[in-house]
């Protein structure tokens, strides 16, 4: 059975809306003052910034506001244990997000202002 054209742009349209930056514009739009940027860091940044991490220390790496988990993946490809990451997300679309892409981390629904009581 051929796919009609209709039924291909539903498809596509699908399968954009998941792209990091389709989620950010969507969450930009959706609640502008929750979110710090307006485009997803691009891996090229995130190896940069998580070359810094020093694995070889002791303790949790805490992740605060992750979107699309473009630093989380950076971080676990940099050798940061995924038992010493914890990421919080205060977007729930982003927090579900990271919650399927990434199921073996721990990741926190919550507001970065409240992360004492957020952190065990």
């Amino acid at each position: 059975m051929e796919t009609s054209p209709w039924q291909m742009a539903k498809i596509f349209s699908k399968k954009l809306h998941h792209t990091a930056p389709a989620m950010f514009l969507q969450e930009l739009l959706k609640n502008p003052g929750s979110i710090g940027a307006i485009c997803p860091s691009s891996q090229k940044l995130a190896r940069c910034m998580v070359s810094q991490v020093d694995i070889q220390q002791d303790g949790l790496v805490v992740e605060l506001g992750a979107g699309t988990g473009v630093m989380t993946q950076a971080l676990l490809e940099h050798g940061v244990s995924p038992e010493r990451l914890v990421v919080v997300e205060f977007s729930e679309n982003f927090y579900l997000h990271l919650k399927q892409r990434f199921p073996q981390l721990r990741i926190i629904h919550g507001d970065a202002a409240q992360l004492a009581d957020l952190l065990p």
